[in-house]
């Protein structure tokens, strides 16, 4: 039985008020129309569902049945359209995003600390993130937003990956180290003279550094490995190493004892890109962070 739903709607509405004229007048029709309506219910439920007087309409058992069930019915629904409004209008919702512990300091806070202001009911959870599986946890629905340094392999076409900031890593000691390598004019090509101090192997910046310095011919090979960039910083900052991070990591971390020994070489940048799913399935938080993501990284 393929029955309007408005049809269900105004017979709810009329059953309520007792009146098909009220009904009428709040849905800005004519009461002949309600009438109508309400024959045509009859019909293709085949029975009757009002008595109806000159005072107005009662209902049936049948139509009492009806009412009762359509009752709950309504006011379920109605609850779901009020929840999905809430979504809809950025009320309610949640955030799963995935970001390694850098990207976090420098792509992620500011716009999430605005964010939430913003937005105050919206729930967000950060977890950090593995470079390998950023794009997997996008397509299969663990995470929302996933941010992570460039480049990125993405086979899914359901996931949208984006540019939306630079990222400058650097070389960096603290201030009593360098001025000894200063003097000794510190150069990226003896770099494997040095006791280095680097991001884990497999971390994406450890890769693209890889990468380059075999261009270069150049061996490196780390005394000390780290997987969190605040904690590197903090071992080069206390120790007579050369390290590599973030240099806004490095800086805040060193402060004034930072000592810049050189930037990305080759005068290539890392690009910090982003990955959620395609704006037709994501929810609407997920839509309106990523425009507070590219707003606070320009």
């Amino acid at each position: 039985m393929d029955i309007n739903y408005e049809l269900y709607k105004m017979f709810y509405k009329v059953a309520k008020t007792g009146s098909f004229t009220r009904v009428a007048e709040e849905c800005y029709i004519s009461q002949s129309a309600v009438t109508q309506a309400m024959k045509k219910l009859e019909n293709q439920l085949g029975g009757v569902l009002f008595i109806r007087s000159k005072t107005g309409v009662t209902l049936t058992p049948e139509g009492q049945t009806l009412y009762e069930f359509l009752d709950e019915s309504l006011e379920t629904l109605n609850s779901a359209e009020n929840l999905f409004s809430k979504y809809k209008n950025l009320e309610k919702g949640k955030i799963r995003i995935y970001c390694s512990s850098t990207l976090v300091d420098v792509v992620l806070f500011k716009p999430l600390l605005e964010f939430a202001k913003d937005y105050p009911n919206i729930e967000i959870s950060v977890l950090n993130s593995g470079y390998d599986d950023s794009i997997e946890k996008i397509a299969t629905g663990t995470v929302d937003i996933s941010i992570f340094n460039m480049p990125i392999k993405n086979d899914y076409e359901n996931v949208k990956v984006e540019e939306i900031a630079d990222s400058d890593m650097c070389f960096f000691t603290n201030a009593s180290y360098g001025q000894k390598l200063t003097k000794k004019k510190f150069d990226l090509k003896d770099i494997s003279h040095y006791e280095l101090c680097l991001p884990n192997k497999g971390s994406n910046a450890r890769n693209w550094l890889e990468e380059n310095f075999d261009n270069l011919k150049i061996k490196i090979t780390p005394k000390y490995e780290f997987m969190n960039e605040r904690i590197l910083a903090s071992f080069v900052k206390e120790n007579d190493v050369v390290g590599y991070t973030n240099e806004a990591i490095a800086k805040k971390v060193l402060g004034d004892d930072f000592c810049l020994l050189a930037k990305d070489f080759h005068n290539e940048r890392k690009e910090v890109g982003i990955a959620y799913l395609n704006e037709k399935i994501t929810s609407m938080a997920t839509i309106k962070f990523v425009e507070y993501l590219k707003k606070y990284n320009k």
